[in-house]
C-alpha cells in the first residue's frame, strides 16, 4: 500500500509559503487574488496518522504504544512511513505475528 498526503511540490510550496509568513512578507494586499471564506470556524476532524509500539524513538522508552502526527507518506512495500514529525520504518501491521 502507497499512501501520500502531499507531493513534494505541494511540500515545497507550502513550506515556501509559511517562510514568506514569518519574514513579514505576506500581507492582506500581497493575497487580494486569494479565495475568501465568510462565516468561517476552526473545526477538528480526522487524519491519517499511525498507531503502534515504538522502538528507538528518543524521548519515549522502547515499546511505548502511540499514536503519530498526521501521516503524509507511506509506503508498506519499502517499509517507510513519513509523519509531520519524522520518518518512521514500519515493522510487521498490527495482528500479524512472526512465524
Amino acid at each position: 500500500m502507497k499512501f501520500i498526503y502531499m507531493n513534494a511540490g505541494e511540500a515545497q510550496r507550502l513550506a515556501d509559503d509559511l517562510h514568506q509568513m514569518e519574514a513579514g512578507s505576506v500581507t492582506m494586499g500581497s493575497l487580494s487574488s486569494a479565495p475568501s471564506i465568510e462565516g468561517h470556524c476552526m473545526y477538528s476532524r480526522r487524519t491519517a496518522c499511525l498507531s503502534g509500539y515504538v522502538l528507538g524513538q528518543p524521548s519515549l522508552p522502547d515499546g511505548r504504544e502511540i499514536v503519530t502526527s498526521q501521516l503524509i507518506y507511506m509506503d508498506t512495500d519499502l517499509g517507510l512511513a513519513r509523519t509531520v514529525n519524522r520518518w518512521y520504518r514500519l515493522g510487521l501491521p498490527y495482528g500479524v505475528r512472526k512465524v
